[in-house]
């Protein structure tokens, strides 16, 4: 009896903290998304009093589903035809005939994102780590090859990268079988990976984000073995090499992944009760090892370094934020400092260019030779008097990536929901035609980069929302610790790490989120059969 309590306690308990923190990012969300103002909440006391009521009345109404979802215990399965080595490869196979169509209907593929600038990096042999260069010099050995045939060059580089990741895919979900899962898991992992547009959209584009999900996804399924048995884990120099390799490659295909590491090992000596230690070192290697590269091996091949301005588009931001409130606020030292940061722009030059969900403008008119500690020193210095404007700054940047109700395409920020660029008229260094061996399907799944097909969906719970990763991660982290497996939780704490990154960066952007994407059937049965992922193997 007293298990059982204990057991209902927790799913109380997380069900409860997931609530709140649903209810109030959505209160706090809907008053940023409506006047970009946190502080308009505490503008009266009755506006207080009614915000305090709809955030308990929210939270009561998602407590009593999530309760029942956490309590949920599902049955293992029993796949016989699956536990076999070749039906990985059907199961390969046929994720790959189900993506065929889109990449047919796209055909040759999409000339879209920084391709334009990387085919530009590689014409000009001047490479910068701006744009991962490990990408850029992958996609310079398929345009060599083809003689600088676009078409023939991204036609087959989509191919491969769609069965390099489609392989990956379905090495999870013959794991997860051979592991016994329930069959409701893996036929929900198995649609989501083969029926979801996104997924079939972004495989065969050549960006790097679907790199880098790729090397993501394989770290996830070491961290289900790390999580699984420590002890065996660290006897095997296989395994060490194996974890370093894919984490360095992780963070070569996405230069914030670095980052996403060290705090990663940071919040798991917390999490593993055995090996912290060497868990720890184990996410440090790959860290050093990028950095080694980037400081020593890059510069000995004549690799440019990125503008630093990127890393700091919040502080930007959020001296911007300051200006455009209020000018008249500075005094004529400090607007001769901050006119200088910003390559000696007017106070009101400074407040047009700001914008609350887009900091390109902003970040491109930094003054490199100001530098970190110069843009902090000032940061500091109007940081008591500027708070609330460096606060909704922070809140209103990347409002799409945690408000529930935040809309895909942001009026703002004006991004694309899917860049897919079929007008060749926007295409450098020449046009890049698609031609379209399925014309009416390319006509569905333009619908669905656009967003035009998706606009009419609630966006709360809305699985193509930009904020729907941030969620469904602390849904299965939650989850997880009502199931009592709180140590086991690595999985998530990665990807949730990751993102933690983008929230540092210029723009929200689907993109960005796509390796996150590809991990959700990989959370989803860590968080519903833990007992049976998570199991040790005899």
């Amino acid at each position: 009896m007293s298990r059982i309590f204990k057991k209902d306690k927790k799913v109380y308990i997380s069900a409860a903290v997931f609530s709140l923190l649903f209810s109030l990012a959505a209160v706090i969300g809907h008053a940023m998304y409506e006047t970009n103002d946190f502080f308009v909440l505490f503008s009266s006391a009755k506006t207080l009093c009614l915000a305090f009521a709809v955030f308990l009345v929210l939270a009561a109404l998602i407590f009593f589903p999530v309760s029942f979802l956490y309590s949920v215990d599902l049955n293992s399965g029993n796949y016989s035809f699956l536990h076999r080595r070749r039906s990985f490869f059907l199961i390969w196979l046929v994720l790959f005939l189900f993506w065929l169509p889109c990449y047919l209907a796209y055909y040759p593929g999409v000339w879209g994102y920084d391709i334009s600038y990387q085919a530009g990096q590689i014409i000009s042999g001047q490479y910068t780590s701006h744009h991962p260069p490990l990408h850029t010099f992958i996609l310079e050995v398929f345009f060599r090859f083809f003689d600088f045939d676009y078409a023939k060059a991204i036609s087959v580089f989509g191919l491969c990268q769609m069965l390099f990741i489609s392989g990956i895919c379905a090495l999870f979900i013959h794991r997860a079988a051979r592991k016994r899962l329930p069959k409701a898991l893996i036929i929900i992992s198995f649609a989501f990976f083969a029926l979801n547009p996104i997924v079939a959209i972004f495989s065969f584009i050549p960006v790097k984000d679907v790199s880098c999900a790729c090397f993501l996804m394989l770290l996830a399924l070491e961290l289900i073995e790390l999580s699984s048995d420590s002890e065996k884990y660290f006897k095997s120099p296989l395994n060490l090499l194996r974890f370093s390799f894919l984490g360095l490659l992780f963070c070569l295909f996405r230069n914030n992944a670095a980052y996403a590491l060290p705090v990663c090992a940071l919040v798991l000596l917390f999490i593993f009760k055995r090996n912290r230690i060497k868990v720890f070192a184990l996410f440090l290697v790959p860290c050093a090892l990028y950095f080694s590269i980037s400081l020593f091996i890059y510069p000995l091949l004549g690799i440019e370094k990125g503008r630093s301005a990127e890393m700091l588009s919040v502080p930007l931001q959020q001296l911007a934020r300051a200006v455009s409130d209020d000018p008249s606020s500075l005094s004529e030292e400090d607007a001769a400092a901050v006119s200088r940061i910003f390559s000696y722009k007017s106070m009101e030059e400074i407040a047009e260019l700001y914008n609350p969900r887009f900091a390109d403008p902003i970040k491109d008119n930094f003054d490199d030779s100001v530098g970190f500690k110069g843009l902090l020193t000032e940061w500091l210095k109007l940081l008591p008097e500027h708070l609330k404007s460096y606060v909704n700054a922070f809140l209103s940047l990347h409002l799409p990536y945690w408000y529930p109700a935040a809309n895909a395409k942001d009026e703002f920020s004006g991004r694309v929901y899917i860049e897919t660029n079929v007008d060749p008229a926007e295409q450098i260094p020449a046009p890049f035609y698609v031609e379209s061996k399925f014309p009416k399907l390319l006509e569905f799944y333009q619908g669905i980069a656009t967003y035009s097909a998706l606009k009419n969906l609630p966006q709360v719970f809305n699985i193509f929302s930009l904020s729907f990763a941030l969620w469904f991660m602390l849904f299965c982290f939650f989850g997880m610790i009502a199931r009592g497996y709180f140590g086991k939780t690595a999985v998530i704490i990665l990807p949730l790490s990751f993102w933690a990154t983008f929230i540092l960066g210029p723009v929200s952007n689907l993109r960005y989120i796509v390796p996150i994407i590809f991990l959700y059937p990989i959370m989803l049965v860590s968080s519903f059969a833990p007992e049976l992922y998570f199991r040790k193997k005899s």
